[in-house]
C-alpha cells in the first residue's frame, strides 16, 4: 500500500503547480505544502498545510489553513494524529480507491 500511495503522491506533485518543501530545525522534522484549487472566474481556494513530526516520532501535529479568494473566508484546522491513526486513515482511503490513477 505504501508504494501505491508514494507513486500517487509523486504523480500528484508533478502534475500540479502546488508547492511543497521540507524544513528541518535541529531535531524537528516538518513539511509544508501549499495548493491552489480553481473555483472559476480566476478565483481559487488556497490550502496551506504544516505537518510536524512529534519529538518521540510516534505521530504528527497538523495545521491546515484554508483561504477562499471568492468569499474572502479563512479557516484554520489544527489536530494531532499518532502513526496508528494515520495508518488507519490511509488504509480507508486506499480501500475507497483514493490513490488510483
Amino acid at each position: 500500500m505504501k508504494v501505491k500511495i508514494k507513486k500517487w503522491i509523486l504523480n500528484y506533485l508533478t502534475e500540479q503547480k502546488d508547492v511543497w518543501y521540507p524544513k528541518k530545525e535541529g531535531n524537528l522534522k516538518a513539511v509544508c505544502f501549499s495548493s491552489k484549487q480553481p473555483l472559476g472566474n480566476g478565483k481559487y481556494v488556497c490550502y496551506a498545510c504544516d505537518l510536524t513530526e512529534w519529538v518521540n516520532g510516534e505521530g504528527y501535529q497538523i495545521s491546515i489553513d484554508i483561504y477562499n479568494e471568492h468569499s474572502k473566508k479563512t479557516e484554520a484546522k489544527n489536530f494531532s494524529l499518532n502513526n496508528n491513526e494515520i495508518d488507519v486513515i490511509l488504509a480507508c482511503l486506499n480501500d475507497l480507491n483514493h490513490f488510483e490513477d
